[in-house]
Formats: C-alpha cells, sequence, structure tokens
C-alpha cells in the first residue's frame, strides 16, 4: 500500500456529526456549509483489522435558535441526512533530480 493519507468527506444536514471506532468516538463536527474531511491515516491498522468505522448524525431542529450566516434548509421538524460520503486517496510521489 503505497497510500499516505486516506479522507472521508461527508456532506451532511443535522445539528453534530460523529464518528465512532469501535464504540470509542474518535471524531466530531457541528454542522457547517462546507463538507466534513476526516483524516482516517490515524486509524490505518485498526481499520486494516476490520474495525467498526460508525457515523452518528444527530438532527437539526426545524426553527432552532442558531445563528448561522447560512442555516441549512430544512422542512422536517429534525433533518439529519447523509447527502455523500467519498474517500480519496493521498499519494505522496518522490521525484529526484539526477545528472544525465
Amino acid at each position: 500500500d503505497d497510500s499516505h493519507n486516506v479522507f472521508l468527506t461527508l456532506k451532511y444536514i443535522g445539528d453534530t456529526a460523529r464518528l465512532y471506532l469501535d464504540g470509542e468516538l474518535v471524531a466530531d463536527q457541528l454542522w457547517k456549509t462546507t463538507p466534513w474531511e476526516v483524516g482516517l491515516g490515524r486509524w490505518r491498522v485498526a481499520l486494516r483489522k476490520n474495525a467498526e468505522l460508525v457515523l452518528v448524525i444527530s438532527p437539526w431542529k426545524h426553527g432552532a435558535e442558531v445563528f448561522l450566516d447560512h442555516p441549512p434548509v430544512v422542512t422536517d421538524e429534525f433533518t439529519a441526512r447523509l447527502d455523500s460520503a467519498t474517500l480519496t486517496v493521498e499519494r505522496i510521489i518522490e521525484v529526484r533530480d539526477t545528472p544525465a
């Protein structure tokens, strides 16, 4: 495996998002307009051993008095939605200048 890191990018609507690795909270984020990017490299060994990675999105309450420049557009009373999840592999390539 020549990957340096793998990034999980999540686009969601909800109050908060949390990632659990084998039941332990390892990352979390309050909702914002930009996708959440999490580097998975620090858990590489556990993930290779089939550790369970679980995403939990707490619902956004319609009409909540949370002050944001651009709050999410929701019509249901409570919304917890994952719009997309992508994995991106980062590779580092070393280039050496050798004399001709």
